[in-house]
């Protein structure tokens, strides 16, 4: 009877703790969307893409999940301690996280908190087999991050139970980002000592630029900060008689209407102690801590004053830390943006190189604004120069991974948001043996998957392809390929092009090929001979592929990427581009194969009232060669093939006479007269006459022609122009006496020609 009793007075507890327990053991909705992997090595998904398999291990029914993620074992020196965190999106009140331990032995760590500060819940050695182990949490977070020792570390799947606080934000709304003309999208790497005239193939410069030369170089006396002395005209790299002079070169490069955008690489000699093997490290002295804004004020004091010198903001004069033969001032606006580094994400260099997400984030707080002011006057470029816009250094691969790592982090450590205005990745479409094609690659669809992602999470903030390109050492992995009749330059230069051509569909606001000129071209490995033109003893002479640059380049100046046009053909694409005001549109078109693919005949409807021409790349034309396409039913008929070509429609007068015979016409004197015609325009044909006398004047345009027959004739006194117009400017719309080609006959003196 005590034995009932007894049972009866702890009933009513049991009853009230059981239930409670069960409930709150609610499995969360977990997807690969929520996980961090701050190695960016293996697909974290694999932790949460067997959920239904998994089961409910915490109410004993879990599953045997077989997927196993893990950042590997390559460099494994660099990737560990690997970090992934979970992000739930809203806090959660946290009971349980269950994992499947399925073999090795090492240490998993488990925190809560967020990314400005993690608490440690738990560390727990994996040495089952097989079997679901269970971290109590007991806490509110909406994070957690599970840190991995070694490769050694492995888990199939975990399981979270708990509890949401509050409402899932809603998602975000994808921002249109504008395009970006054409002669600024199109961009080329190179260095102080390129010339100018070739540069300008491109229209935006990457200049590679190393921090020594603005500071110490090879001198060892030299004790840098906080007593730093810097130097641009003449620069610390000199030599009798010589020296760089950046002062000059950046003018230049804006004279020529350049987008100009330096990137600041490595450290000073100074900060290794004059160890030049330890350049790509870190710019960090006296193991300062890499996740700590202030390890990083020396680099941020350079950005100030490269910034300070070459933005446009005034900077006071006591602020500016020059070496004193320089002359000083500073907001020369030269620079339109400025890149902090080169490849963080690089390997080969080992650890010390090598930056995390978070590292880098870190870099850049410190560089952009001097992590929000913290760092004191005269530190991050934003603080001298507000409108220069920062490049993040651009990143090794198309690692979008790397990118959400470091906003994560920016997002919980700053509090004005991401610290650049340029999202910056290299990429070379190759397969390990050579080079690819760009399509072959799919590298419009590669790159649309980051500016997805920027639209949504991080509007307003410019994509570069900072390096692309070709080598044209046959040896080379990097190489183009001979196709068919067509040898390794004229590849090289197709796909270049081509390059481009995806890149500005995808949604890319700037690309640099990779470079202007070969490092030395004999030499078989990666990027000696993917220069536009041969090596600086050479005197930069032009391959292939720069006139084919120069030539994309000068049709597509001022106009913008609108809509890629169905062609109806396989491997065919046409890309359009148009004006501002919509009345010049330039269609691209080429095969995408790697076959040498020729179709003779190709033909394609033009809009009405049009005059076309079309715009083939040629060694050695800097603008191409333009001809024009006659026109039959509103369609024109070329040549299509893997070379892109350029076909120009502009519109004109609906009115205007498609060709005009200007026969037996006598221009009087005082008279001034003006005749146009969409294609074509003859003078004093069938043995008629034409004249203009004395103190009279004509103006002939046409758009593809012009013949002057025998009895043409200009008397002393009297003015003759004719011309070919190629922006279609007629008499109606304006005299353009000096566009393109112009033919002025001396009075007097009849004029027999035909054109």
């Amino acid at each position: 009877m005590k034995r009932y009793q007894f049972l009866r007075n702890i009933l009513p507890v049991v009853l009230l703790i059981i239930p409670v327990c069960v409930l709150s053991q609610s499995k969360l909705p977990l997807n690969e969307t929520m996980l961090y992997n701050f190695s960016t090595r293996g697909s974290a998904g694999m932790l949460v893409d067997e959920q239904a398999l998994a089961g409910d291990p915490a109410a004993g029914q879990g599953g045997d999940p077989l997927t196993v993620f893990s950042p590997g074992w390559v460099y494994a020196e660099i990737y560990y301690p690997a970090m992934v965190v979970l992000d739930l999106g809203r806090s959660h009140i946290l009971n349980a996280l269950w994992f499947y331990d399925v073999n090795d032995c090492d240490t998993l760590s488990i925190y809560t908190g967020d990314p400005s500060s993690w608490e440690l819940k738990s560390r727990v050695v994996l040495d089952m087999y097989n079997a679901w182990r269970n971290i109590p949490l007991q806490d509110t977070s909406r994070f957690i991050m599970l840190k991995y020792r070694s490769p050694s570390v492995r888990i199939a799947e975990i399981v979270l139970y708990g509890q949401l606080v509050g409402n899932y934000p809603p998602a975000p709304v994808p921002v249109v980002h504008p395009r970006p003309a054409m002669n600024h999208f199109m961009g080329v790497n190179g260095f102080v000592d390129d010339p100018i005239d070739k540069l300008a193939c491109a229209g935006s410069i990457r200049e590679y630029h190393n921090w020594g030369w603005d500071e110490g170089n090879l001198d060892t006396t030299y004790q840098g900060y906080p007593d730093n002395q810097y130097a641009w005209n003449p620069s610390w790299v000199s030599g009798p008689g010589w020296a760089f002079n950046f002062d000059g070169f950046y003018q230049q490069l804006k004279d020529y209407e350049l987008t100009t955008s330096p990137d600041l690489q490595g450290s000073a000699l100074y900060m290794t102690n004059f160890i030049d093997s330890l350049t790509q490290n870190k710019p960090i002295r006296n193991n300062g801590n890499p996740l700590d804004p202030a390890s990083y004020i020396e680099h941020s004091d350079y950005m100030f004053q490269f910034a300070a010198r070459y933005g446009s903001g005034n900077v006071n004069d006591t602020l500016l830390k020059l070496r004193p033969d320089q002359s000083r001032f500073s907001g020369s606006d030269r620079i339109a943006y400025l890149e902090n580094w080169n490849e963080p994400d690089k390997t080969w260099w080992g650890r010390p190189a090598y930056f995390t997400p978070d590292e880098f984030a870190t870099l850049c707080s410190a560089d952009y604004d001097g992590h929000e002011q913290s760092l004191g006057t005269g530190k991050g470029m934003k603080n001298a120069a507000p409108q220069i816009k920062m490049v993040m250094a651009g990143l090794t691969g198309l690692n979008l991974e790397y990118l959400r790592c470091m906003k994560l982090w920016s997002d919980f450590n700053r509090t004005s948001g991401f610290p650049a205005e340029v999202l910056n990745f290299h990429h070379y479409s190759a397969n390990n043996i050579h080079g690819i094609s760009p399509e072959a690659d799919s590298l419009k669809q590669k790159l649309k998957e980051i500016v997805a992602w920027r639209d949504s999470c991080m509007p307003g903030k410019e994509i570069w392809l900072s390096e692309f390109g070709y080598d044209t050492n046959p040896e080379s992995e990097q190489a183009a390929v001979t196709i068919d009749t067509n040898d390794i330059f004229e590849v090289q230069g197709a796909w270049i092009l081509r390059s481009y051509l995806e890149a500005v569909a995808a949604g890319v606001d700037k690309a640099f090929v990779f470079m202007l000129r070969d490092a030395n071209a004999p030499n078989p490995n990666k990027y000696n001979s993917s220069g536009l033109t041969g090596e600086i003893w050479y005197g930069h002479q032009p391959k292939k592929s720069w006139y084919y640059v120069s030539a994309m380049k000068n049709q597509l100046t001022g106009l913008i990427f609108d809509q890629e046009i169905p062609s109806n053909q396989d491997s065919l694409n046409i890309y359009q581009f148009l004006s501002a005001g919509g009345d010049t549109a330039v269609h691209v078109v080429w095969f995408t194969s790697a076959t040498n693919r020729i179709v003779n005949d190709f033909s394609m409807k033009v809009p009405p009232h049009s005059l076309v021409w079309q715009i083939r790349p040629r060694m050695g034309s800097a603008t191409g060669v333009k001809t024009p396409l006659p026109i039959q039913n509103d369609t024109v008929t070329f040549r299509v093939t893997e070379l892109p070509v350029f076909i120009r429609m502009v519109a004109h007068d609906s009115l205007m006479p498609i060709q005009i015979n200007l026969n037996n016409v006598v221009i009087p004197e005082g008279e001034s007269r003006c005749f146009d015609a969409v294609q074509v325009i003859t003078t004093s044909g069938n043995d008629t006459g034409f004249m203009v006398e004395t103190g009279a004047a004509v103006d002939l345009i046409a758009g593809q022609r012009i013949s002057l027959y025998p009895l043409t004739r200009v008397a002393a006194g009297g003015a003759f122009h004719a011309r070919i117009t190629e922006i279609g400017v007629f008499c109606e719309t304006g005299m353009v006496p000096d566009e393109k080609r112009k033919y002025e006959c001396p009075p007097g003196i009849p004029p027999i020609s035909a054109w």
